[in-house]
């Protein structure tokens, strides 16, 4: 295998594991507004909770 790839395979395999351990939007909304509502944002906003 030659290094180009070598990194193309590498980079396949860190974006497919980053992908599966992504949560769906619905769920990252729905836990966004609980954190609102009890209170524990602490100023962040919707970017910065994602």
């Amino acid at each position: 295998m030659t290094r180009s790839q070598l990194a193309i395979a590498a980079l396949s395999f860190v974006a497919s594991s980053t992908a599966a351990l992504a949560m769906p939007v619905g769920e990252c909304s729905a836990r966004y507004f609980a954190t609102q509502r009890d209170g524990s944002l602490n100023g962040r906003d919707w970017d910065s909770f994602r």
